[in-house]
Order: C-alpha cells, then sequence, then structure tokens
C-alpha cells in the first residue's frame, strides 16, 4: 500500500493504534487518520501516479520475461517447481505457441493448488476424485481415451440431465485437446463458492494419506450426507478451524456471538480515506482478526464445506480453502448476461457491444447495480454488514457526516488541500449505485421495511449494456466471486474492483494498469474519483478553493480523465489479449498436465531418459557410489560403504544401489526398490541416513515418480522429491521389506 508520506514524516507519527491485518482498510505503516486538526501531514505528491508508473513498469516486465522457446519454457519450469515437466508439455507448448498465448509461464497457481495433492499416491487421489463426485452439487468430468464427458451421480445414479453449467463450461474447455489427455476425472464443484477446508490439525500431517485418515474420510461421505448444516453451523465454524491452535479465531468463546464492539464503526471514524490498495489480494487475517468474518456474507452460508483434501475444481477460492481453480463458465460462455458484444438476436459475437458509449459521453459517476445478495442466513441478523449491503449503504448516506478530499488546488499543482464534505453531497454528485433485486429479506434485521429504508433500490433494473453509459463499473463479490468482471474489463469503461477471493488469472493482471482495485472498506472510492474527475462542486466550496469561480471547464484538469482512460484501454488490451477463451483453454491444458504429472501409469510408457545427456553426466559423478563407468555392473556396496563411512547404521536398508545408464534406474524402481538422496529417517526420527544431496538424482527420482504403476497387490512404492520442496520422507518398501528411506 502506498499512502504517499515521506519516511521522516511516518517516523515522527510513531505507531498508530489500529487493527493488525485488517482485512477491511488497507495497511499503510501507520498512516495518520484524518480528522486531527493541524495534525494532517503535508501532501506533494499524489500517491496514484507513482502506482501506475510501478505497475506497468512490473507487468512490462512480467511479459518480456516469458520464455520465448519450449527449451526456454522447460528450464523455467524445472527452476520454479524443481522437477521436469509432465508428460505432454510439448504439445501444450505447440498449442500456447500456435494460439499466441502471452502467459507461457505464469501458472504458480496450479503448483500452488496442486501441492498437498501431489503427495498422494496417484490412486489415492484417483479414488478420492470419485468419491468426491458422489457429493451433492459436484459433477464429474471425465476423460477416457481421449473424450470427455459430463455426468452427475444422484443417489448413486448417473443422471447425464442434470450437469450443471459449470461442469458443462469446464468439458467445453476440453474439447480442443482431449485426444492428448491421460483418462482423468474432475469434481468440479456446481456452486460459486469454495468446498474444501482442512482443519489445521489435518493439513500438517506429514502424511495425508495415513489409513486412519483414509478410513475416516470414506465413512464420512458414504453415509448419509446432508448438503447442508441445516442452521446448525456455518462456514465460519469450518473456516476457523483451519487456523492454528493460538490463533485468536480458534480461542473465541463464540462464534456466532457478535463483537461488543462496532470495530468497522471506529475505522469508519478514524478514516484512512487517502490509502489506496495496491492490489485486491491483500494478506487477510481472519484468524487473527476473526471479527472480520462479520462483514463478509460466505461465512454466513450454512452449505456444508469438506473437512478433507479431496480434489474440488471451483472457479474461485478465498484465503484458506484448497480448492483447485479453473476458469468461470460465465467468462468462458457466451450469454447475454455476462458477455460484452453478444448479439443474442443473430448469436454472434461482436467486437464492440451495440450499446457502447464513447468515452466524452460516459457518465462521470461511479456505477453499480446488483442484487442483495451477497451472503447465507446462518446465523440471521448479520446481513447488514455484507460487502453489497454496506458499499450501497455507504453511497446511498444521506447523512451530514463529513467525507474527507484531498485535491490539487489550483488543478495541476503540487498544492494539495483537505475538504471535509457531508456525505450526502458527495453521494449525489459522483455516486449511482443500487440494489435491483430484493433477496432474503427476511433474515435482515427489522425485515423488508428496514432493507429498503436503509439502501436505495433501482426499481427499473438495467442490462449488461446499460453499464457502458459510465465511465467507473465498480464490481464486488457476492455469495461467492463476481461473473462480470472479464464482460466490464472487455468494456470502454475503467472497472474498480474489490474481493478476497483468488481466481485463475490473478496472477496475470496487474492493479492500477489493468483496473483500480479497493479495499474492504471501500472509503477510499471518493479521493479515487477526486484524483480521475476532479473535486466536485460541493468539495470546492467546503475547501474554498481558488478555482471555484471559474468556468467549469476549467475547474478540472484533464490529466485525470486521461489517466482513467488509459486504465480503461489497457484493461479492454488485457481481455482481448490475455482473458481470451484460448487463454482459458490453455490455462485448463496445463491444469490437466499437472494434475497427475506422470500421465497414465503403465510400464510400458515410462519416460525415456535415455535422451537426457545431463543425467547420465551428472549421475556418473552422484557420491552414491556410482561408478564412472556407465556399464550396467552392479556396485552393491557403494551405498553402504558411504553410509558406513559417515558413521550411519545400514541395517535393514537395501544397498544394492547400481550404477548405469537411465534405464538401470527404471529397472530399480519398477523392482521395488528406490533411489534416494539426503535426509533421515526412522521410528525415532534419527537413526538411519541415505548419503548427501544430489539435485541431478532427485530429478531423476521425479521424473521416475511421475511414471511409475501403482500396483497395491505388489506393495510397492517409488517416490521422488517433494513436489512442495518441503521436507519429507519417502519410503519403499516391497512386500513388507525397507528398501529405501531418504528425505528430499
Amino acid at each position: 500500500m502506498y499512502d504517499g508520506l515521506s519516511n521522516q514524516k511516518k517516523a515522527r507519527r510513531g505507531k498508530v493504534d489500529n487493527f493488525p491485518d485488517n482485512p477491511l482498510v488497507v495497511r499503510s505503516s501507520g498512516l495518520l487518520p484524518f480528522g486531527r486538526g493541524d495534525g494532517r501531514p503535508h501532501i506533494t505528491e499524489h500517491p496514484i501516479p507513482k502506482l501506475m508508473t510501478e505497475a506497468e513498469d512490473k507487468f512490462r516486465k512480467l511479459l518480456s520475461r516469458q520464455s520465448q522457446t519450449l527449451q526456454d519454457a522447460v528450464r523455467e519450469y524445472q527452476r520454479r517447481y524443481e522437477r521436469d515437466p509432465p508428460r505432454g508439455f510439448d504439445d501444450w507448448w505447440r498449442f500456447v505457441k500456435d494460439n499466441h498465448v502471452l502467459m507461457i509461464d505464469e501458472y504458480d497457481s496450479i503448483n500452488e493448488d496442486m501441492a498437498p495433492f501431489w503427495e498422494m499416491p496417484a490412486e489415492e487421489l484417483r479414488r478420492r476424485a470419485s468419491l468426491a463426485g458422489h457429493l451433492p452439487s459436484v459433477d464429474i468430468v471425465s476423460v477416457k481415451d481421449g473424450r470427455s464427458t459430463a455426468v452427475n451421480v444422484k443417489d448413486g445414479l448417473v443422471v447425464g440431465s442434470e450437469v450443471s453449467a459449470r461442469a458443462k463450461g469446464f468439458l467445453s474447455m476440453l474439447e480442443k485437446f482431449q485426444d492428448k489427455l491421460p483418462d482423468i476425472e474432475f469434481p468440479v464443484n456446481a456452486m460459486a463458492e469454495g468446498r474444501i477446508l482442512v482443519p489445521w490439525e489435518r493439513r500438517i500431517r506429514s502424511n495425508l494419506t495415513m489409513q486412519s485418515d483414509i478410513d475416516a474420510v470414506h465413512t464420512q461421505f458414504t453415509a448419509m450426507y446432508s448438503p447442508d448444516w441445516r442452521g446448525g453451523r456455518n462456514v465460519w465454524e469450518a473456516y476457523r478451524r483451519t487456523c492454528p491452535p493460538h490463533s485468536s479465531a480458534r480461542r473465541l468463546f463464540s462464534s456466532f456471538r457478535a463483537s461488543s464492539t462496532n470495530k468497522t464503526s471506529q475505522l469508519s471514524a478514524r478514516s484512512e480515506e487517502f490509502v489506496f490498495a495496491s492490489d485486491i489480494a491483500g494478506n487477510y487475517s481472519y484468524c487473527q482478526n476473526p471479527w472480520a468474518h462479520y462483514n463478509q456474507g460466505h461465512f454466513f452460508s450454512d452449505w456444508r464445506t469438506i473437512p478433507a483434501l479431496f480434489p474440488m475444481f471451483s472457479p474461485a477460492k478465498a484465503s484458506k480453502f484448497q480448492d483447485i481453480r479453473i476458469p468461470s463458465h460465465y467468462y468462458y460462455a457466451q450469454t447475454r448476461r455476462y458477455t460484452y458484444g453478444w448479439d443474442s438476436v443473430n448469436l454472434e459475437l461482436k467486437e464492440v457491444d451495440h450499446m457502447e458509449t464513447p468515452w466524452e459521453l460516459k457518465n462521470d459517476k461511479i456505477f453499480w447495480r446488483g442484487a442483495s445478495t451477497g451472503g447465507g442466513s446462518s446465523p440471521p441478523g448479520f446481513a447488514a454488514q455484507y460487502q453489497r449491503h454496506r458499499f450501497v449503504r455507504m453511497a446511498s448516506d444521506k447523512s451530514s457526516a463529513n467525507r474527507t478530499i484531498v485535491f490539487a488546488d489550483p488543478p495541476g499543482s503540487k498544492n494539495y488541500v483537505y475538504a471535509d464534505v457531508p456525505a450526502a453531497s458527495l453521494n449525489d454528485e459522483i455516486m449511482d449505485v443500487a440494489f435491483v433485486n430484493v433477496v432474503d429479506h427476511s433474515n435482515f434485521p427489522g425485515g423488508l421495511e428496514a432493507l429498503i429504508n436503509a439502501h436505495r433500490f433501482d426499481d427499473g433494473g438495467v442490462n449488461l449494456g446499460d453499464h457502458w453509459k459510465h465511465k467507473y463499473l465498480v464490481d464486488l463479490d457476492g455469495m461467492g466471486y463476481s461473473g462480470r468482471f472479464f464482460s466490464f474489463m472487455e468494456s470502454d469503461s475503467a472497472v474498480m474492483k474489490a474481493t478476497v477471493y483468488r481466481e485463475f488469472f490473478s496472477d496475470w493482471i496487474q492493479p492500477w494498469l489493468h483496473y483500480i482495485p479497493l479495499s474492504q472498506s471501500y472509503s477510499e472510492i471518493y479521493n479515487i474519483h477526486a484524483f480521475f474527475s476532479g473535486a466536485t462542486d460541493s468539495t470546492l466550496q467546503a475547501a474554498n478553493a481558488t478555482v471555484l469561480n471559474l468556468p467549469a471547464g476549467k475547474k478540472h484538469t484533464i490529466d485525470g480523465d486521461r489517466r482513467l482512460r488509459r486504465i480503461a484501454r489497457a484493461g479492454k488490451q488485457w481481455k482481448r489479449t490475455i482473458g481470451r477463451r484460448v487463454d482459458m483453454e490453455a490455462y485448463v491444458y496445463r491444469l490437466c498436465l499437472d494434475v497427475h504429472p506422470g500421465g497414465t501409469s503403465s510400464l510400458d510408457k515410462l519416460p525415456d531418459l535415455s535422451g537426457f545427456g545431463w543425467i547420465r553426466e551428472q549421475v556418473t559423478r552422484s557420491p552414491l557410489g556410482i561408478n564412472r563407468d556407465t556399464s550396467n555392473t552392479p556396485n552393491p556396496r557403494g551405498g553402504c560403504a558411504i553410509a558406513q563411512q559417515k558413521g550411519l547404521r545400514s541395517s535393514g536398508l537395501d544397498c544394492d544401489v547400481q550404477s548405469a545408464p537411465s534405464s538401470a534406474f527404471v529397472q530399480l524402481c519398477s523392482r521395488g526398490m528406490v533411489l534416494t538422496a539426503s535426509g533421515l529417517f526412522s521410528k525415532n526420527r534419527a537413526r538411519h541416513s541415505m548419503l548427501s544431496s544430489n539435485r541431478p538424482l532427485l530429478r531423476i527420482l521425479g521424473l521416475l515418480n511421475q511414471s511409475l504403476p501403482d500396483d497395491p497387490s505388489r506393495r510397492t512404492r517409488c517416490m521422488g522429491v517433494s513436489r512442495r520442496n518441503l521436507p519429507r520422507f519417502f519410503v519403499a518398501r516391497r512386500h513388507k521389506t525397507l528398501v529405501g528411506i531418504g528425505r528430499a
């Protein structure tokens, strides 16, 4: 976050008594709150131009460092994830190059989402995917023999006609490359909300596939299962169990009871209206600030979350959720409600929407319309604090309470002045915000009458095209993520967005270049408007500004409007070059390869390692007692000898380590052997060790792990490097004989 103040002034202020990691207001390293008379800081530089410049530089560097060749992409993949790309990576590369995909390397979100599942054996991951498909509001999209299908399992029966729109959308994304995918199943979440919330105690276990855990999960989800908690619990109760035991959220006496003090009101009174969020995905710590959950409606849903690690493919997720992100069907499909330029009469997509308005004719007011949704009702009585309700109520405020506006006087100068302006005047001048539908009014405090009295309603409603009449479009969360974001981005208007969710494109887009990020308090929105569109008449009057009596055309500088239009154009260009349907397909294609990095489990489809010259060269130099001779001659004492030299016990270890070209390693693992490098393992955690670290060998192990069969009848497992790049113990057993131990 940036506040435009010098370090010296920050140091003189001292620490501001505010809430740490507050999810509602962006942090500013202790910005002096307004409203303290002479204590207001002197500002000579507005922070927004710097934020815009930094954003443009950051995104330009991101684009410039994308891989240009397949070899570059492979090296970058190895550098980021310390493993080799999955099989089919070369086909994916051809797909992205043929379709002019700009984001070649930026898929860390896939690695982040899949990392916990890569610790499971492939067989267990497949089993959990199949189990998840039997849950309510979950569909199964499967690929078999190069063909993809979508089904819904209801009461144990496959019902193809009841597949959700999200599953159908995901199915459509697979069509171009389904023939190149391994056999696989995707449990697709039919809801907008995330579903997977694994308690802290279960998540930190070093072995996520313990039999006790598997049995407990299987029992829970194959017994009588209710899709919701029926008012007895809510998402917050499940969410706070993902927090560490010492956190404030876990130590609450009751998470249903509201806080004794209204901290949102305190924050508003101490106003941080001149602090601007650098991004929308801040480090929201609901664990340390549990009171903040009252302001996010999703926490009050009584839809049952899943307290175990199941693969669940969802369009968005908030912090702590462990769903796997996929593009939203709202973004991919072409519909009247969610697609810019869609001609619903001729059923064709036009480059320019027929209701698009030239920039010079667009209204300067901040525009938002939506339903009075945004949360559940378990328990009822908290809807007034949900994100949409707070925003509409703020924009509808007719009180005499002041908002602090900072602007340059005269326009274009570095002389910034403060003005305390009544909220009622500001809202009349710059806000066009209203609900269009009444939803769930019975759970609003005071019922329907109170809901209508406290918020503005537009009974006429709006079409998607009506938004294009305005320069500022606000995009807010509802019950989950907002499905209108991509349509807003493709318009000629500038988008202002606030969200607590991360989506598949979150690493591909740059705030302050492609859109304007908002904090969860929204309080800075008045000063954002003042910078781009100039101070309003009521603001100029409150400050007795020097330009008050000038003609309307001279009261504002055109620089702000040019900057706003620059964001609108950059956002449109982003949507048309990086947010295309084919970019979503590229993301899904890459995800499909990384879900099971080794593809199908068959010894006949082991990767050909003989072509990797670096493997042969580096392995023969390894400290495993392997000879530099690349023949297949075994060196049965090599590994044991080194272990003994290090004074380590080797009892119980099968040290039949072979030297050879890569094929020998395949033979070892296919017999239930494993090559390990570095680390400790035993029941007392420090008895056995296997040699020193050797990164090339770890890469070989990673390749082998991607390819070996899962044959429970042989009770054999060959495991490689940790895909989370964390210390993990690896054990290989053949029947009941321990044949290899190590930790990568």
